[in-house]
């Protein structure tokens, strides 16, 4: 199995590798279905670029997610439906959140996390434009209770850490989705707008009935900055909660990887560069140091080119050295595609010479202009980058 983005996808050659699921849980796509191209532009359409597809030269290659399957489903129909009540009765003074739920819910994902205590983060980013708020608070509570795992913090404050990150952009749900969704620059005026979501989402929490207090906070101080340059209040960093900057880290990188109408995703090496580059300015630096860890830049089934002109999928990453995954070579330096008996592996570890170059969208390199390629070497600073935002 491998990951491809869908716009480079030969029509009706490969199958679906993953079932794709909405935030209800709903069946889209089921795993083994021919991708056709009436498919491929749906989901494209959808806001899904990356998909897993079954390929017999990565057969071999498994994917197995920081959450199962099961569990995402579970929460995400629990943060939809819930959601939905703040959209719907968003004039209303209170609404009946229950806290309950999301208190089961942040315990099943904690449950998982235990089990694999140094997995990486791996979640598989199929997210659209209409579900981003939903699929976006179950991916920074996730990235969220982590970052908690690794600061040692006890089982309570874990629990009051991963409220306050899946409660962290309900204020969104008051906000206009023609603003929160619109294609081009927000004016000024739609910016503002939209920066309320932070004081709005703690007017919704603080009526909230069983909620702790200091994962109310969250949905209001996520957004200030350590340089003191964010919002509502300009705090500092020895002034923002500590739960708001670990959700400040958890936001800005799931934001980074996800594509949005009003611009293109960023590929996990990218985010994670960007995010390491706001360390001590935007985000806490220490917290940016424990997150790196536990990010794989390049996810298992990712394609990519190696400074020795070798092509290959990367199959296994070990804890500790992320940057060093195992490689499935395909393809030799020369750019033959192998046969099959001569497919080799190269772990990167045992050849400290050998980098990742680029990143390959495609299935096939032949298939996709060099120009689309994520080169490796070019000087980040000649490379445009988004705005550090988060959501």
């Amino acid at each position: 199995m491998r990951i491809a983005n869908v716009k480079y996808i030969p029509p009706g050659l490969y199958r679906l590798g993953l079932n794709i699921y909405d935030t209800r849980g709903h069946l889209l796509l089921a795993k083994g279905v021919l991708l056709t191209q009436i498919y491929l532009d749906k989901l494209y359409d959808l806001g899904i670029s990356e998909i897993y597809v079954e390929d017999s030269s990565t057969e071999d290659i498994n994917i197995k997610e920081t959450i199962s399957p099961e569990t995402k489903r579970e929460v995400l129909n629990i943060i939809t439906k819930e959601f939905t009540k703040v959209s719907s009765f968003k004039n209303e003074k209170k609404v009946n959140i229950q806290t309950k739920l999301f208190q089961e819910a942040v315990d099943s994902m904690l449950e998982e996390l235990r089990t694999n205590k140094s997995a990486l983060l791996t979640l598989i980013n199929l997210k659209t434009f209409d579900d981003y708020t939903y699929v976006h608070s179950f991916n920074v509570t996730v990235y969220a209770l982590v970052i908690g795992m690794d600061l040692y913090l006890n089982e309570e404050k874990l629990r009051k850490l991963g409220l306050g990150a899946i409660f962290h952009d309900i204020g969104k749900m008051v906000i206009p989705p023609e603003i929160l969704n619109k294609e081009g620059a927000l004016t000024s005026e739609e910016f503002e707008l939209i920066k309320t979501h932070t004081t709005e989402g703690y007017k919704i929490l603080k009526d909230v009935p069983n909620l702790p207090a200091v994962s109310r906070h969250v949905s209001l101080s996520h957004h200030e900055r350590c340089d003191g340059k964010g919002y509502p209040k300009g705090l500092t960093c020895d002034q923002i909660p500590l739960f708001s900057r670990v959700v400040a880290v958890a936001d800005v990188y799931d934001a980074l990887t996800t594509r949005r109408p009003y611009r293109a995703k960023v590929l996990p090496h990218e985010a994670l560069e960007i995010v390491m580059a706001s360390a001590g300015s935007h985000l806490d630096f220490e917290l940016v140091k424990i997150f790196e860890k536990r990010i794989a830049p390049y996810p298992i089934g990712t394609t990519v080119k190696l400074t020795t002109g070798e092509i290959g999928v990367v199959k296994d990453i070990k804890y500790g050295f992320t940057m060093r995954p195992t490689i499935k070579i395909l393809y030799d330096k020369k750019g033959n595609k192998l046969p099959p008996e001569k497919i080799y592996e190269l772990d990167l570890i045992k050849h400290p010479s050998i980098l990742v170059k680029e990143v390959i969208l495609s299935i096939d390199p032949k298939d996709m202009p060099q120009a689309i390629y994520v080169n490796m070497e070019k000087n980040s600073s000649q490379r445009e980058r988004p705005t550090i935002s988060g959501s």
